[in-house]
């Protein structure tokens, strides 16, 4: 009986070394995870930070972009006026070049009759 529970107490012990072995090893990759997790959060937080750094940025050009574009606006619709206003010049010039044509023509004709 004794040599049963010396093989008894050798096998749990064996199984006992079994189970410390297992536990170390359960324990090395519980680090090796801690270590990863602990580089994802950092990495998390920097990315935080470099998102709140964008964010303002942005919010900060966002009007004045806003500004530049209602300044063109602006501008343009100042140059489509002179444009117009040109335009309407040109087109009052033409008539008038035209009517000024017209009565040169009358003009070079009345002289021609009262030369011959």
């Amino acid at each position: 009986m004794d040599q049963e529970i010396k093989m008894a107490l050798n096998k749990h012990e064996e199984h006992l070394k079994s189970c410390d072995e297992h536990f170390i090893q359960v324990d090395k990759k519980l680090k090796e995870h801690d270590e990863h997790f602990e580089r994802i959060e950092e990495m998390i937080k920097d990315l935080q930070r470099s998102i709140l750094i964008i964010e303002d940025a942005v919010t900060n050009k966002i009007p004045a972009l806003f500004d530049g574009y209602a300044m063109h606006q602006e501008k343009q619709e100042q140059l489509e006026t002179r444009v117009d206003n040109l335009e309407n010049i040109s087109e009052k010039h033409s008539i008038r070049i035209s009517s000024l044509e017209t009565t040169t023509s009358e003009n070079s004709k009345q002289l021609a009759h009262l030369l011959s």
